[in-house]
């Protein structure tokens, strides 16, 4: 997985783990969003942070030797922080859940307190998701999400957006 490769760093299994990433996200606007993220993520870390994984990242990025997706620089972000590689996987999950959460918050689907009671009672399957990832093999870690791609090319025709594309 893409945190592997953070705490190892092999030069060839990043640009390989990137640029498979980047491959397996099929819409444009996705993928920009993506680099977006990611990049503004490790402007923030390298503020908080003085790393060389940080630098280097940054260096790569600026060279086009990868795109800086938001999970390789969450991955690498996390290990500068000093979390383990399953630590790492369920703040990622925490933090998706978390934006899905926001999003029915907005949509006026559920409300703030049970927001709350959602992500309480997803900790132990996020964990166990979280166990199962670490143990897998990338080839064994894909999505194939066309329903979310739909949605999200749909979005753009919407007169109001709750996320920006």
């Amino acid at each position: 997985m893409f945190l592997r490769w953070s705490h190892g760093f092999v030069q060839m299994t990043r640009r390989f783990l990137d640029h498979q990433l980047f491959a397996q996200t099929l819409l444009q606007p996705t993928r920009d969003s993506q680099c977006k993220s990611g990049r503004a993520l490790l402007m923030v870390a390298s503020s908080t942070w003085e790393h060389s994984l940080l630098n280097l990242l940054r260096s790569y990025i600026e060279n086009g030797d990868i795109h800086g997706l938001h999970p390789v620089i969450f991955a690498a972000v996390g290990k500068v922080a000093g979390l383990d590689e399953e630590n790492i996987v369920f703040a990622f999950l925490h933090s998706f859940l978390t934006s899905l959460c926001g999003a029915s918050i907005r949509l006026g689907k559920v409300g703030h307190i049970n927001a709350q009671i959602i992500l309480k009672e997803m900790g132990p399957a996020l964990n166990q998701v979280a166990k199962i990832a670490t143990l897998s093999r990338m080839d064994d870690i894909w999505s194939c999400p066309p329903f979310l791609d739909i949605a999200q090319l749909a979005h753009s025709t919407f007169p109001q957006k709750l996320f920006s594309n």
